[in-house]
């Protein structure tokens, strides 16, 4: 599947080259424009673009003499993520007039699929690990090999002590507000788990550290300190006194998390 897909492209031109003068096509990976000022060109193979990509073309400058199929003159960029081509972008017009802008577009381009990325990858992480830990502490029944399954999925680390967090707060206030709070503090892990339950209580198991010994005598320390940092970051007009901590047991064992809750 390609990275760069057609509803991000598109949105790219509406939002940023909707009220330019040039025309701005964006092409996939295999050459193919989808997305463009001119709906009429989307769908259109662009031989300058499939060239640039397959490396048979080492220049995207495309004079007025010269013709390919599905081109106009203009600069074609490569658009990269990860140091990688995933697609090319192109600016229509005077090669001289609009190369300074073709890179600012191109700039533009990258920091966008980026950032969007970015947000699916947590949009889809969080996902898992609202499923993983329904399944972990509510369904009668786990088959462990079913939740190990899904511990891989969210890259988590077996070999890390955790302790539940079970967060009741003022009714007034909004999950999503104390949980961008939670994982903005110090402290806080990409091992962390963290979700909403039915009642709108906030589920956090917090990693500590690998270290055992280090983990079991100084894990209220750091719960502190980790508590104390999600306090200065709560938005204005969330009390302190109005969200309640509670602490589970710690585990290790995946199979155990559900005894942590409880605890809590």
């Amino acid at each position: 599947m390609s990275i760069l897909e057609p509803a991000l492209a598109q949105k790219f031109i509406e939002k940023t080259a909707k009220n330019l003068e040039f025309n701005i096509n964006i092409m996939n990976d295999q050459g193919i424009i989808i997305a463009s000022k001119d709906a009429s060109r989307i769908g259109d193979f662009h031989e300058v673009a499939s060239s640039m990509l397959n490396g048979t073309l080492d220049t995207g400058v495309v004079d007025e003499n010269q013709k390919y199929l599905g081109t106009k003159p203009g600069v074609n960029m490569f658009i990269d993520y990860k140091h990688k081509h995933v697609g090319v972008i192109c600016v229509t017009g005077n090669p001289e007039n609009v190369k300074a802008f073709a890179g600012l577009v191109k700039t533009s381009m990258e920091a966008m699929l980026e950032y969007e990325l970015q947000m699916e990858g947590e949009r889809r992480r969080k996902n898992k690990a609202e499923q993983f830990l329904y399944y972990l502490l509510f369904n009668e029944t786990v088959d462990l090999a079913v939740a190990g399954k899904m511990a891989e999925g969210l890259e988590l680390k077996r070999d890390i002590l955790r302790v539940c967090l079970l967060i009741k707060y003022d009714a007034q206030y909004q999950p999503r507000k104390i949980i961008e709070a939670l994982t903005k503090a110090e402290g806080h892990s990409y091992q962390d788990i963290i979700t909403v339950a039915r009642n709108d209580d906030i589920i956090l198991f917090k990693s500590l550290s690998s270290d055992l010994t280090e983990s079991i005598q100084g894990y209220k320390e750091l719960l502190d300190a980790y508590i104390q940092s999600f306090v200065k970051r709560l938005p204005e007009g969330y009390q302190e006194d109005k969200i309640c901590f509670f602490v589970g047991s710690l585990q290790m064992d995946i199979n155990h998390f559900k005894e942590s809750f409880i605890h809590a």
